[in-house]
């Protein structure tokens, strides 16, 4: 008889934290703020009011699903980093993380057209992990709303520490016209200046697009500290930085260590390597690869 009443208490509690952990999902209701939820249709969403008090709460496991790079510079303070660029190393991570907490499992990345998060939430459902959604808000939207935990290069976002606004970062964001023209009058007038190419390794291949221009540098974003290294001494010298990635969208990240280290004259590609490949493409009159700019 006491076998039979422990079944049932034990019975009776899981129900209970099953309703419970269900009570948070929801499928993504169409908003045409959010453009991908018609994507992703098979992914359930949480949204902000709920995601704050189950963090609060302690009732989910918050994944930051993007690149480590982008984690380091602003992330939910009890977030774990669990990036989709390796799509192996996830599951197997995500499979670990799934025996160790049974909470929900709640992923996130930069915003509302970003679609790492949904991503990650599929790529764990196919991998059998269950009781998974997204924050598809993002990063930026909940700093906007829990400033005090975020972590914006390891401190909590105060008025002495926020993020780069959009005017801020669109201010030294040239075209490829521009972006030449600007190295073109550096060049003219003898002044001091750099160009860095920060793309990915398998992205560079050793190749610069300023080839022809001296003064070049690579150094991939995610070599963190030397980047951080070389960009003090830029600073130093007081000499003018151009900066390009493979297509613009890392960009705004290099931003945060550039005016961190104290950089004051620098200038961003619009667009990155392939953008500028295309535009040289079309002034030798040959067909743009397309292809080129849907690569990250």
């Amino acid at each position: 008889m006491i076998v039979v009443k422990k079944s049932f208490i034990l019975l009776v509690c899981i129900i209970i934290s099953m309703i419970l952990s269900q009570a948070i999902l929801a499928k993504c209701t169409e908003d045409a703020t959010f453009p991908l939820r018609k994507v992703f249709l098979t992914v359930d969403c949480i949204n902000m009011n709920d995601f704050i008090s189950n963090i609060e709460e302690k009732k989910v496991i918050i994944v930051d699903a993007r690149n480590n790079t982008e984690y380091k510079i602003i992330r939910i303070k009890e977030a774990i980093n669990i990036p989709i660029d390796d799509k192996r190393h996830f599951i197997e991570q995500v499979k670990l993380l799934r025996q160790r907490d049974s909470r929900p499992m709640v992923f996130y990345c930069n915003g509302k057209t970003c679609n790492i998060s949904y991503k990650a939430a599929k790529l764990s459902m196919e991998a059998g992990i269950r009781n998974v959604l997204v924050f598809d808000g993002g990063i930026f939207e909940y700093s906007q709303t829990s400033p005090t935990n975020t972590l914006l290069l390891d401190k909590p976002i105060s008025t002495s520490n926020r993020p780069i606004s959009t005017p801020e970062f669109t201010q030294h964001l040239l075209d490829v016209k521009e972006f030449n023209d600007e190295i073109m009058k550096h060049i003219d007038s003898e002044k001091s200046f750099t160009i860095l190419d920060v793309r990915a390794q398998i992205n560079q291949q050793g190749l610069s697009i300023y080839s022809c221009i001296p003064n070049n540098k690579h150094i991939a974003l995610n070599k963190t500290e030397k980047l951080k290294r070389y960009l003090k001494k830029i600073a130093e010298n007081n000499d003018t930085l151009f900066v390009y990635d493979w297509s613009g969208r890392q960009l705004r990240w290099i931003q945060y260590y550039i005016d961190e280290e104290g950089v004051n004259n620098y200038y961003f590609l619009h667009g990155g390597a392939a953008t500028k490949i295309n535009h040289d493409l079309r002034a030798q009159g040959l067909p743009e690869m397309n292809w080129l700019t849907n690569k990250k």
